[in-house]
């Protein structure tokens, strides 16, 4: 019985662990381990630096919001005036839509399927006729219906249309009107990466 133990090392008091330095199958283990951690995050650390150098992030959008190119969009579900859309756009941390493009038209023409009234950020409130993205930008491509923007062809009853509306689900890429700003509609909010 004696013989089972003879050549287990017993610690003496005082004493530390084994030194680090040990050889056999443990320090071999320790040090290919060692290495292949080594080896993951220098290997991490260049994809994030060649992502980084590429310009290429990805930005996730928050639920329920749809991601196109570079920014995520926002369908309310709910109705109100122009400035309620865009404090609704705003406590979210985004703002009414600016489209700035043809491919960015046509996707949020195709949002849904059935016809969808929504604000845009697009505005002539400041100067009647000289329309604005609300982030000052003037208005260049433009997808205005036939005969819009109209300011309400001159009927007195709708007052002042000083903000625009896209139509969804048209099938149509001319598909902006001109509204009253207190109109009940739908609106599009867009946070841009």
């Amino acid at each position: 019985m004696d013989n089972i133990y003879a050549n287990v090392e017993c610690s003496k008091p005082g004493q530390s662990r084994p030194s680090a330095s040990q050889t056999g199958p443990r320090s071999s283990e320790r040090r290919f381990h060692g290495a292949v951690v080594l080896s993951l995050s220098l290997l991490s650390v260049l994809l994030l630096a060649g992502l980084i150098g590429l310009g290429v992030h990805q930005t996730f959008c928050p639920v329920g919001w749809r991601r196109f190119s570079h920014a995520c969009y926002f369908l309310s579900c709910n109705t109100g005036s122009w400035e309620k859309g865009r404090e609704d756009c705003r406590a979210k941390e985004a703002d009414l839509v600016i489209i700035d493009s043809l491919e960015e038209q046509t996707f949020l023409s195709n949002l849904v399927k059935e016809e969808t009234l929504a604000w845009i950020g697009l505005t002539d409130e400041a100067m009647e006729g000289t329309w604005i993205w609300i982030d000052g930008t003037p208005l260049s491509l433009q997808y205005w219906r036939n005969t819009q923007p109209d300011n309400g062809g001159g009927d007195q009853s709708l007052g002042e249309e000083d903000c625009g509306q896209i139509i969804l689900g048209t099938n149509d890429l001319k598909n902006w009107n001109d509204l009253p700003c207190k109109t009940d509609v739908k609106w599009i909010c867009e946070i841009s990466d």
